[in-house]
């Protein structure tokens, strides 16, 4: 077994290996395949989605997914417009927990969290501006 001392040390860029590294990121392929790339839903709302089907779903997995999909508002990977569709859905799925549980269900916890995703799936934007909201604002 190699020990952790058998392994070399990553060495510094050199000033060739960073301005190759830099056209290739320039390139026009790379650029291509960025704006073509698409991203699907986030793995916590598939696991919400697939545990609700069998029946098997809980407030926690509402949560984790709206947190999923917050995350890939963040990482500008959906639109704003994506996240309002999606966050809708969830809103749907926290109401509908709410109504089967009557509100005094099974503890405060559960819903503060609904409550917070409530408020969150309201205000997508305001509360975490993207890149693209941001560069709008400074040139009006």
């Amino acid at each position: 077994m190699a020990s952790l001392h058998s392994f070399p040390l990553p060495q510094p860029l050199s000033r060739r290996q960073r301005r190759i590294l830099r056209a290739l990121a320039t390139h026009p392929l790379v650029a291509e395949y960025r704006n073509a790339a698409t991203v699907g839903m986030s793995a916590a709302e598939l696991f919400y989605f697939m545990a609700d089907q069998m029946s098997k779903s809980t407030a926690e997995m509402v949560w984790w997914a709206a947190l999923g999909l917050t995350d890939q508002l963040l990482a500008e990977h959906i639109t704003a417009q994506n996240y309002n569709d999606r966050a809708d859905t969830l809103r749907v799925e926290v109401r509908a927990r709410q109504c089967k549980r009557g509100r005094s269900g099974s503890g405060a916890n559960e819903i503060a969290r609904d409550l917070r995703l409530q408020t969150m799936c309201r205000r997508p934007t305001s509360s975490c501006p993207t890149k693209a909201t941001q560069i709008e604002r400074r040139r009006t």
